[in-house]
């Protein structure tokens, strides 16, 4: 009897074994963000307001998914206040410049973002725009998303440093 538990245990715990990697095995990445590595700098004056809308989010799988947060990589004298879904508009995402909200640029694109957590469609692309309060010489690595995918967090990093300087 011992010999028949002691195998059946044996048994019962590979299936749960082989169902729980089933399971835990996190989805293909859905999420392009970002696109060639680029170094920015961005003249601004000590203790300024910064809107940081260089890149695109693309949700490339058959799924919807969430946006959930970002968060700044690297960052010295740096940190995100708020961040958004905005739509692209003519092919021409917000960019990053002085201030926050952004003065004149992209006005119907800034005026329809969506606060994150933000759901995007399956196929679909938007500009990630990020507020940042930040000082002179402030710099970020770059910024990694947190999204959901099939009920899995992922994460995604784009490869856009930037530095903020009173000259460039």
């Amino acid at each position: 009897m011992r010999r028949h538990t002691a195998a059946a245990t044996a048994l019962t715990a590979g299936l749960l074994v082989s169902l729980t990697a089933c399971q835990a095995e996190p989805p293909a990445r859905a999420l392009r963000y970002g696109g060639d590595a680029v170094d920015l700098c961005v003249p601004t004056p000590a203790g300024r307001q910064l809107t940081y809308a260089n890149d695109a989010v693309e949700n490339t799988s058959g799924d919807a998914v969430t946006i959930e947060k970002v968060s700044l990589v690297g960052a010295h004298d740096a940190r995100a206040v708020d961040a958004y879904l905005a739509p692209i508009v003519d092919r021409t995402l917000i960019g990053t410049v002085p201030g926050w909200p952004p003065v004149d640029q992209a006005s119907t694109a800034f005026d329809n973002k969506v606060a994150l957590p933000a759901p995007l469609a399956s196929r679909e692309s938007a500009n990630l725009v990020v507020h940042l309060d930040a000082g002179e010489g402030a710099t970020v690595q770059a910024v990694e998303v947190t999204y959901r995918h099939r009920g899995h967090n992922v994460t995604a990093r784009n490869s856009t440093s930037l530095s903020l300087k009173r000259t460039c």
